[in-house]
């Protein structure tokens, strides 16, 4: 791996371009790629106590917000993941791809076998169930839900998937995350 790459004890490789903040509050299984100019942020409870409160106890106490992503996952170049303080928490399952440009804010769950393509939004509260696609420039509202084994289109509409895509939607984001390695 060449120098531009950090790789953590679990096998996770986050590019050094990419901005992380509150990495005390982001569990990653292992074997994660975050690629080149993403961000993650995940908002600090007691930062925010601290400026309301101006050092004075007695603020009121947040719960802090978690980010928790499964094994295996590819967050492509460019895209943001967004966890704010009025989100307690934000799961994203394993095997998945967020693709280039897009954007999570806030959302509740993402399943397992996800992929997401490019310049998509995904809004507070969204759930994607497992083995879902979300096609190119879709934007999901917020409290939107995908069921399993679904396609979404950039117009939102659904399209039900054979049960063979869990399968293939793995070794889609495994073939992926083989390909990001061979690129170092």
């Amino acid at each position: 791996m060449n120098s531009e790459w950090l790789e953590t004890a679990s096998h996770n490789r986050i590019h050094k371009s990419c901005m992380v903040q509150g990495s005390s509050f982001i569990a990653i299984q292992g074997d994660t790629i975050i690629d080149r100019n993403c961000t993650v942020i995940v908002e600090d409870a007691e930062d925010e106590d601290a400026k309301t409160t101006n050092g004075k106890t007695g603020g009121r106490i947040r719960r802090q917000p978690e980010l928790k992503v499964g094994k295996q996952c590819f967050f492509k170049e460019g895209c943001s993941v967004n966890l704010s303080l009025n989100s307690p928490e934000m799961v994203i399952g394993s095997w998945c791809i967020i693709g280039n440009n897009s954007v999570l804010r806030d959302c509740a769950a993402i399943g397992s076998r996800v992929i997401i393509g490019k310049d998509c939004r995904i809004d507070a509260d969204c759930t994607i169930c497992d083995c879902c696609i979300i096609e190119d420039g879709a934007h999901l509202p917020s409290q939107f839900v995908v069921p399993s084994l679904t396609k979404v289109s950039k117009n939102l509409e659904f399209t039900s998937l054979d049960p063979c895509y869990r399968r293939l939607n793995e070794e889609t984001v495994k073939n992926e995350l083989l390909l990001g390695k061979m690129a170092w």
